[in-house]
């Protein structure tokens, strides 16, 4: 895939963004952009949870989940938690989930921008995406705040983006240009 428009001709699904454009880097409009489209194409006008996965491993998904959620914690409203379950360290997701520590002593908070790392254990067994503990968890996340950008590891390299998928308003492929094949996306 070279272009937006093979995204588009190719997936038959839309492109929302192109953030890397003459190596410079994430474009600041396309990350709001890409905040006000994931509101506003959500069923309903609101997406409190969204994904954000490459399919394999070095396409950025991780810039562009927080970009993506700097974007949204731009929101006044309320604030924005980005959950980077490909980042291990300290207290996290899964702790949480575990119910060894409370969301507030893993969350690190900057302005309207909370970020929630994996933890120190970063892979999430199966059968506890399906628990009653992680929906009681991602309630919890959804009353507390008003937007909730997950990024997780590729499709292709694990389980987690393929088992929260079911469980978010939304989900954003990362794709990278002369570099994803169409075969993979």
């Amino acid at each position: 895939l070279k272009t937006p428009e093979d995204v588009e001709y190719f997936l038959r699904v839309p492109a929302l963004a192109s953030f890397f454009k003459g190596g410079k880097g994430l474009d600041a409009r396309e990350s709001a952009r890409l905040a006000t489209l994931t509101q506003t194409l959500a069923p309903g006008g609101n997406a409190d949870i969204i994904q954000v996965a490459g399919a394999v491993p070095g396409e950025n998904a991780q810039d562009v989940a927080r970009a993506l959620a700097e974007a949204l914690a731009e929101n006044p409203r309320g604030k924005t938690l980005l959950v980077d379950l490909a980042a291990a360290e300290g207290p996290g997701f899964l702790d949480v989930v575990l119910g060894e520590v409370r969301i507030e002593q893993a969350v690190t908070e900057k302005g309207r921008l909370a970020v929630l790392t994996a933890g120190a254990r970063k892979d999430i067994p199966v059968h506890l995406w399906s628990s009653d503990r992680m929906a009681e968890v991602l309630q919890t996340l959804r009353r507390d705040f008003t937007a909730i950008v997950f990024h997780t590891a590729p499709v292709l390299a694990a389980n987690d983006a393929i088992s929260l998928a079911r469980m978010t308003d939304g989900a954003i492929l990362v794709l990278k240009a002369d570099a994803t094949r169409r075969e993979v996306a």
